[in-house]
């Protein structure tokens, strides 16, 4: 699979969009039937650990993505990607 060994093409990355939609509506589906709610299953740990939380969240971007790369054993694309989803969900929206 390209995906894990090379730049991921447009198809290749739908491919996985909708193998992931389709994982997750097992996961509520099985929820339902084990008679959970689907929207408050238990949730994975943190992306980032703490101390990258805190360096993201201060603005050092890059020092986040470092010791987010060495405490993860991660490449910097991976670690760059992760903290970047992590800014983009903690932003505090603009009142302008």
């Amino acid at each position: 699979m390209a995906l894990l060994w090379g730049d991921p093409s447009g198809r290749e990355v739908a491919l996985l969009r909708r193998r992931v939609e389709l994982l997750e509506e097992q996961v509520a589906m099985l929820a339902e039937f084990a008679g959970m709610d689907p929207n408050h299953l238990p949730q994975a740990r943190p992306v980032l650990d703490a101390q990258a939380q805190q360096l993201a969240l201060r603005g050092k971007r890059i020092e986040a993505i470092k010791v987010h790369r060495e405490t993860r054993h991660l490449d910097l694309v991976t670690a760059k990607d992760d903290v970047e989803a992590f800014l983009a969900e903690h932003s505090q929206p603009s009142t302008s």
